[in-house]
């Protein structure tokens, strides 16, 4: 989840290689794919999903990764 939220595809590429749960959630029921929708990195979402990452896995509040997309700061 650190390689999605400092948008880091070498990294994600290397943990997904190394067999990580592209699906694994973290404490408040957020994926790798919510990280990167939170932290607007969509490129990186696009490679996930490329690789599997599921987009129907909701978080502990019920919410759908691409709706964190809505909610992301954006760049000025």
């Amino acid at each position: 989840m650190i390689a999605c939220q400092n948008n880091n595809r070498r990294i994600a590429k290397y943990l997904l290689g190394c067999g990580v749960n592209i699906d694994a959630k973290n404490v408040k029921g957020n994926t790798a794919l919510h990280v990167c929708y939170q932290f607007n990195h969509i490129s990186l979402a696009e490679f996930l999903i490329a690789n599997g990452a599921d987009e129907s896995v909701k978080n502990n509040d019920g919410v759908l990764p691409h709706m964190m997309r809505a909610a992301a700061p954006t760049d000025p």
